[in-house]
This record gives structure tokens, sequence and C-alpha cells, in this order.
């Protein structure tokens, strides 16, 4: 879907911020029972909207939608308590939420991946702040960033910096193609295949269809972005021209 406006762009950045906001705050488990039935309470308040993108998305919705009128503080804990399971430990984990895991031929932590992550992280200025004890290729640590970046992006749109933007839109897309393509598709499986609760298995598909859209998504944002800012210098120009 082609933008065509700088109020366009604006919201879908704010979408994309929003969905990498949410991602982060459920896989390093910063999801606490508050804003767990605040998403309740907006998919059953929404729940006749056709605003949305994906089938995943819907499904995702629904599933909150089913939550609305069950003992929300017992499915939180069911949900924690799944979290754990699948991907914390102490025994085997049946979806490991980590890059090098997936990509390394031993299935390892901390191998060629976690560091090839880490120099992306720092080539755009971040770091993992050390009172995160996980390593730098954790699902919820790469999806911070993305959501670091698509921040720094919507502050740049939003003064018109196209500069800026373009190069944050870059960086991004590096990410997404190098790091987050390669593995999340088998990651949100891997949850799926493991998983009997709704939630987590709507939470997997709705992340998959996001992180395969998002190739495409940001090369319609970055076009739409050199359009506007073409079409902003050409405008600008003539009125220089214009000028007695």
């Amino acid at each position: 879907m082609s933008c065509s406006s700088w109020e366009d762009v604006e919201s879908q950045g704010s979408y994309r911020y929003s969905v990498y906001e949410l991602l982060r705050r459920v896989f390093l488990w910063k999801f606490p029972l508050e804003l767990f039935m605040e998403m309740v309470r907006t998919a059953d308040a929404e729940k006749r909207s056709t605003e949305v993108d994906g089938a995943a998305e819907l499904a995702f919705k629904e599933c909150l939608v089913s939550l609305a009128d069950s003992d929300l503080a017992t499915a939180y804990r069911d949900i924690h308590i799944e979290y754990t399971r699948l991907f914390v430990g102490p025994h085997h984990l049946p979806a490991p939420p980590y890059e090098s895991v997936y990509r390394s031929p031993d299935r390892l932590l901390m191998q060629d991946e976690t560091m090839s992550v880490r120099a992306a992280y720092a080539q755009s200025g971040f770091r993992v702040a050390r009172n995160y004890h996980v390593p730098d290729d954790s699902v919820g640590i790469e999806f911070e960033f993305m959501c670091a970046l698509s921040m720094a992006t919507n502050d740049a749109v939003s003064v018109r910096d196209c500069g800026k933007a373009l190069m944050l839109i870059a960086a991004q897309q590096e990410f997404c193609n190098d790091q987050l393509a390669k593995w999340i598709p088998q990651f949100c499986a891997d949850i799926e295949e493991n998983s009997s609760l709704k939630f987590w298995r709507g939470v997997a598909a709705f992340t998959n269809e996001f992180i395969q859209a998002e190739s495409d998504a940001l090369i319609a944002l970055r076009r739409d972005l050199e359009e506007l800012s073409g079409s902003s210098e050409s405008a600008k120009s003539q009125g220089e021209s214009a000028e007695p």
C-alpha cells in the first residue's frame, strides 16, 4: 500500500512503532497484568472494526476478545507460566528465543550471529543495557532495537528531516533482511507447534505475519518518503524562482 501524504507516512510509522513496542514487551516479559487487561478491553471495544491489515492480526484480536468474559488474572497467570516453559526453562526450551540457536550449525548461544547483531546495534549507536541479563540476539532485544529505530524515524518524519528518516529506514531494512527474516518465521512456527494456549499461538502468528510483511512495508515507506521529499524540494524551488 502506497502512502500519499505526510499524514499517511506518520500513521504507518506510528503503527510499526506500536507493534514493535508490544512485541518487545511481550517477549521480554515487560508485560504487566494492567497492560494485558487493557489489550483485552481495547480488542473487545473494537471487535466490530474492520481496520485490520492481516488475517493473523485479526485472529489475535479475536483471541483477546474471547478472553473478555474470563478471569483475566487467571488467564494472565497461565500465559506467564507458558512463557516460562517456552522461553526460559529450566528444562528444554520448545522455542528458544535467541537468533544464534536457530542460525548456528550446532544451535548454540553466543555464536557469530550474536556478534553480528551486536555490531548492528553499535552501527546505529545502540548497545544493550547491562540490566538485561540475556544475550544481544534475544528476540525481545532485537524487537526493542527495531522499536527504537522506528521511534527515531517517526521523530525525523515529524520535523520533515527526510535525510535522517531515510538513513534510519535503511538501517531497519538491513536488520530485518539480515537478521529478523532469517529466523523469526521458524521461531514463531515452534511456538505455534509447542503451545496449546491461544494467546501464544496468536502472538506467534501475528509476529510472523508482521515480520514477513516488513521488507515490503519498509520499501514502500522509503519510496513514499523519497517522493514526498522530492515534492517538497520541487515546491520550495518553484517558490524561490517566483521571488522578485
